[in-house]
C-alpha cells in the first residue's frame, strides 16, 4: 500500500506542475481561461480544473495537444520545472 500511495501523491503532483505551467504559458500570451478555453474548444471549467490539477487524474492528449497548439509551445514545456 505504501507504494500505491506514493505514486498516487507523484501523479496528483505532476497534473499540478502541468497545470501550473499551462497557466504560466496562457498568461504569458495575456488570455483568460475563457479565451484558451474557446481557442482550444473546451469549456473554462475544463481549463480551470487542468490548470488546479483537478481534471480527474486523466487529461486527454488530444486535449494537452489542443492546449500547446493554441498556447504555441511544446508539448514538452508543460512538463518542464
Amino acid at each position: 500500500m505504501p507504494a500505491e500511495k506514493a505514486a498516487v501523491a507523484c501523479r496528483e503532483a505532476l497534473f499540478k506542475r502541468i497545470g501550473r505551467r499551462i497557466a504560466y504559458y496562457r498568461k504569458q500570451n495575456h488570455w483568460t481561461q475563457q479565451e484558451l478555453a474557446q481557442r482550444i474548444h473546451r469549456s473554462v471549467s475544463t481549463v480551470s480544473r487542468i490548470e488546479r490539477g483537478a481534471y480527474n487524474h486523466n487529461i486527454p492528449l488530444a486535449t494537452l495537444a489542443d492546449i500547446t497548439h493554441a498556447l504555441q509551445i511544446h508539448l514538452k514545456d508543460i512538463f518542464e520545472e
